[in-house]
């Protein structure tokens, strides 16, 4: 790996998740990569669900670049998908779209240095792009 690119943590807590059930049908949610597959979230209290993974970032320029296969659109505007669909026929229901550019070249040096995460919350009641409850915070 080159000295630039980095494997950081990534934690996305999703609150008020959709349901699994839609119209008496099974659906599915979770966290969507570049081939269409659903990363379903853990459970945490009857709520929320919680994302844990892994991401890698360049850190060749002002601004991190985040990469893998979680990791959608161009390097200035990456996002991730938390995606709704019907789990007979893969119809998107809904996506929300959950930027990375708010996190700084700061967070990342400062997850590096000390093994630790970054997380953000999203109300999973959104759709489109949606902006986290408190951005991303290093924990």
């Amino acid at each position: 790996m080159p000295e630039n690119r980095h494997t950081i943590h990534l934690r996305l807590i999703c609150v008020n998740p959709p349901p699994l059930e839609l119209e008496g049908a099974p659906a599915e949610f979770g966290l969507q990569d570049k081939d269409g597959h659903l990363l379903a979230g853990a459970p945490r209290g009857n709520d929320a669900l919680v994302y844990d993974f892994s991401v890698d970032v360049l850190l060749d320029g002002k601004f991190p670049n985040f990469l893998g296969p979680y990791t959608h659109g161009t390097p200035l505007g990456r996002f991730l998908y938390l995606s709704y669909r019907r789990a007979s026929s893969g119809d998107w229901i809904k996506r929300l779209k959950i930027r990375l550019g708010s996190i700084t070249r700061d967070q990342v040096e400062a997850a590096l240095q000390a093994g630790r995460v970054i997380e953000g919350t999203v109300d999973g009641r959104g759709a489109a792009r949606v902006h986290l409850s408190d951005g991303w915070t290093v924990r």
